[in-house]
């Protein structure tokens, strides 16, 4: 530190170089506890200082002579590092105020995000970034202020465009949802997942209702097949009773399945539906074989019958009400009793025809 003038006295100089250390290490001070009055944590400033003040009052020699040059090199690097500080604290603290200015624009301009999206996606995590912020402007970590800051700038756009795409993911699916209802297709399964998909999009779990919207698009196309296989079952079952029916034979057993497996569509339970149908369907075709086989055997009988008269030969009165009564019982649908009466006209039809 060689500050004074070749005429200056070794006297004068020591005095000019103590009071420029001096004065320079009590800016320093100024600069530190500007600092600390601004809530920030400035230990290693403090201990620079520290040590600058020691190095002035020869506290740190052995000797307790001052070293005025170590004094004055602390303090002139302890001042500037202070002040860049201070312009980088006055920065910081611009920042946040900006951070803060923004929160409140795009709460009050906000009207595309429903609300509570928008409060849980980008106002309570834009306020809890502030507040890191604010924390890190304590402890001085200035640069991470303005890294903060800027995740505050971009979340809200970032946000809207997640939103939006998510929204338009969910639209794609309620209109799946309405596709199947317009097809008659029951949608419960498809709802209860679109329940997920809302909550999971209300709280931002976006990933989610992306994995969700796909688990949809697959149900739909089963639910359409399961549908179109269930009503194709009910329809081949009615057929099947409507061709009895036009040979005039009549069911109960099959109308009930028929009811069941209608009940079944109704409730969109497809898989019972498809069973009673297909339960309906097999029983219809079980009981047209049997009608028609015995159908031929009475009118064999008749044929029988009818031929014996022609011949002259006598035929009892109570074969015609046998057959009769098995053709009634045909159409009734009580094919064991009708089987029962073939038989017992067939028997009585031998018999008499091995009488001499």
């Amino acid at each position: 530190m060689k500050l004074f003038g070749r005429n200056d006295t070794e006297e004068e100089r020591q005095e000019i170089d103590e009071s420029l250390a001096r004065s320079t290490v009590e800016e320093f001070g100024e600069v530190v506890e500007r600092i600390r009055d601004l809530g920030m944590e400035a230990f290693d400033l403090e201990e620079r200082h520290l040590e600058s003040v020691e190095a002035l009052e020869g506290i740190s020699n052995p000797d307790l002579r001052p070293s005025l040059d170590v004094a004055f090199m602390l303090a002139v690097e302890g001042v500037e590092k202070g002040k860049n500080i201070l312009l980088y604290y006055d920065s910081a603290a611009a920042a946040i105020g900006h951070a803060e200015r923004l929160i409140d624009e795009v709460h009050r301009d906000q009207v595309e995000i429903e609300g509570n999206v928008f409060q849980h996606l980008i106002l309570s995590p834009s306020l809890e970034l502030l507040s890191g912020a604010k924390q890190s402007l304590k402890k001085g970590e200035l640069e991470q202020v303005h890294e903060i800051v800027e995740r505050i700038e971009i979340l809200p756009k970032n946000v809207k465009e997640e939103c939006l795409e998510n929204a338009e993911l969910y639209r794609y699916c309620e209109e799946i949802l309405e596709g199947l209802k317009r097809d008659g297709v029951g949608t419960q399964e498809i709802e209860d997942v679109m329940t997920i998909a809302r909550t999971a999009f209300l709280s931002g779990a976006f990933a989610r209702v992306g994995e969700l919207t796909g688990v949809i698009e697959r149900k739909a196309v089963e639910l359409k097949d399961r549908h179109r296989t269930a009503v194709h079952s009910l329809r081949e079952a009615r057929n099947a009773v409507n061709v009895l029916g036009i040979k005039g034979v009549h069911s109960e057993e099959l109308e009930e399945l028929l009811g069941k497996a209608s009940n079944s569509l109704d409730g969109a339970d497809y898989r019972e539906c498809i069973e009673h149908s297909n339960r309906c369907t097999d029983k219809a075709v079980g009981i047209r074989r049997s009608h028609s086989t015995l159908a031929e055997r009475i009118g064999m009988l008749r044929e029988e019958s009818k031929l014996m008269r022609s011949r002259g030969e006598s035929v009892p009165d109570d074969i015609d009400e046998i057959l009769i009564r098995a053709e009634q019982e045909l159409s009734q649908g009580k094919y064991q009793d009708s089987e029962e009466d073939v038989e017992i006209a067939s028997l009585l039809m031998g018999r008499f025809e091995l009488v001499p």
